[in-house]
């Protein structure tokens, strides 16, 4: 759950079947829900993909633009999962239309466990094989800061789980 400066209440997770009669639903499907101070519904969006994928974390931007991590073993809106399973980060603007999607793909299974934004960037938190790495990316664009990356190392079994920036 995340709650933006504009009042926008975004939440998601994963579902098996479907949420809606629009949804395709395929084995475990990511969403993600919008919805304004008063808790009524904005928009609601779930993923339809052939194999598993799973939001894990959620952050909303103080223009109301909705940005969703996760893990996936399908391709995703364009951009291919590779031959395990791949973090996403996708951004939905504040009617619920795909701004952008970006993949994360290493030599082990990956996934995004933790985002948060601050000053037009949006930070992502990555699990990759048993390591941890934070990167940076534009909010607006999706484009990765390739000149910026912390790398955990090891984390011996663990994962990274939550990710704070300010100012």
């Amino acid at each position: 759950v995340s709650v933006g400066a504009n009042g926008t209440i975004a939440v998601a997770g994963a579902v098996s079947g479907r949420m809606d009669a629009s949804a395709t639903g395929g084995g475990k499907d990511s969403f993600v829900a919008a919805f304004d101070s008063a808790g009524r519904d904005l928009w609601s969006v779930q993923r339809g993909a052939a194999l598993d994928d799973e939001a894990t974390s959620v952050a909303v931007a103080d223009d109301g633009t909705v940005f969703v991590g996760g893990r996936t073993r399908s391709s995703i809106g364009g951009e291919a999962a590779g031959d395990g399973q791949a973090g996403y980060v996708q951004a939905f603007s504040a009617t619920g239309t795909v701004q952008f999607t970006r993949t994360f793909d290493g030599a082990g299974d990956q996934g995004v466990s933790a985002l948060a934004v601050s000053g037009g960037q949006l930070f992502v938190g990555l699990n990759d094989a048993g390591s941890g790495s934070v990167r940076r990316v534009d909010a607006a664009t999706g484009t990765v800061d390739a000149g910026f990356a912390i790398n955990s190392g090891d984390l011996g079994g663990g994962r990274l789980a939550a990710l704070a920036v300010t100012g």
